[in-house]
Order: C-alpha cells, then sequence, then structure tokens
C-alpha cells in the first residue's frame, strides 16, 4: 500500500498550531517563515505551494526555541543543520517551556550539553546526590 502525503494549505497549518495551544500562530506568520527559508521549499500542487507534515514539524520545532529566546536567524540556522528526527523532538518539547513547567521544575546544567531538570517535588537531598554523582561520572570521564 502506497502512503500518501498529507497536504496542507497555509491556514490549515495555522489551525492545528493553533489547536495545539500556539495562539500566535496565524497565516501571515507561517507564510512569513516560509518566505524568509526557515522552512523547506514547499511542493508545488496545481500550481499552488502546499505544505507537508516536514512543515509542521519545522514550524513546532520553530515555536519551541522561540520560547528559549532564540533569533529566527539563529533558529534557521540550527535546523538545517539537524535530520528530521532532531526536529520532531525539538517540537515535541514546548511543555517544558510553559510558565507552569518553569515554575515547577528547577533545572542543573552540568555542561554545554549536559542538564537535568527536576520537579519541586523531588527533595533537595535526593537532587544534590544525582547532581554529585552525575558530576563524578563526568569529571571521571573527562567531560566536566
Amino acid at each position: 500500500m502506497i502512503e500518501v502525503e498529507q497536504i496542507y494549505t497555509a491556514q490549515e497549518i495555522a489551525e492545528i498550531l493553533q489547536q495545539e495551544g500556539d495562539r500566535e500562530m496565524t497565516v501571515r506568520k507561517v507564510r512569513h517563515y516560509a518566505e524568509i527559508g526557515l522552512l523547506p521549499d514547499r511542493a508545488i500542487i496545481n500550481g499552488r505551494k502546499r505544505f507537508t507534515e516536514e512543515h509542521l514539524e519545522y514550524l513546532r520545532a520553530t515555536r519551541t526555541m522561540k520560547k528559549t529566546g532564540e533569533s529566527l536567524d539563529n533558529i534557521k540556522k540550527a535546523l538545517n543543520h539537524l535530520n528530521a528526527d532532531n526536529i520532531r523532538n525539538i517540537g515535541t518539547q514546548l511543555n517544558h517551556y510553559s510558565s507552569e513547567t518553569l515554575i515547577n521544575t528547577q533545572t542543573h546544567h552540568f555542561n554545554s550539553d549536559i542538564a537535568f531538570t527536576f520537579s519541586n517535588q523531588v527533595s533537595s537531598e535526593i537532587r544534590n546526590d544525582i547532581i554529585e554523582t552525575v558530576t563524578q561520572i563526568l569529571k571521571s570521564n573527562k567531560l566536566f
């Protein structure tokens, strides 16, 4: 059985992202992101440019990265160096950047590649033990 790729208009893309909670996503913004090269080239179907699931994944990743304060230019550069799985994974991380999550968690950065996020329900004793253990592992492997 041949799988047919889902095709979307800019309006449909904006509506999907709005339903996912991105109230700021508009048709105009979808088109702007496409025009500045933030998204891969679009397919032309019946003389009109259309969007696919791949474009949705890029927009989800962009939304998440914008929550971290990244500029569109930096986001574009980063996405150009990632594979589809990495882009999809970034897009699924949005819940880590909601106000509620940020208020109810603490993040410890070990280095530029490794960070742990702890719920505030984790006791400080357990959190400190984990941080100490991971720090020792990183030092023994010269990663810290």
